[in-house]
């Protein structure tokens, strides 16, 4: 059984806005404030970490999804490899 995979990968996003004190609640918000609003954005990936395992589970419980969603069970076993040598 294989240990599943996942990435963590970190961004920064940089906002021009005319007023002080830009604070957006979500993501959407500052989509539509660059694309249809009166905001110029940038972004910027500036890492990736290779997660395995336990530590692919803890990092989804940690952004609050189910570990179901990466498809592995609650030791970081990656369940797509069980299906598939059972096939």
């Amino acid at each position: 059984m294989s240990q599943k995979r996942v990435y963590r990968n970190t961004f920064t996003l940089e906002v021009l806005s005319e007023e002080p004190g830009y604070n957006p609640n979500t993501l959407d918000g500052i989509e539509y404030d660059i694309t249809d609003g009166l905001m110029v954005g940038m972004w910027r990936k500036i890492g990736e970490v290779e997660l395995v395992g336990p530590q692919a589970v803890e990092a989804a419980h940690e952004f609050g999804t189910d570990i179901e969603w990466f498809n592995m069970d609650k030791a970081g076993n990656d369940l797509s490899s069980i299906e598939e040598a059972s096939a």
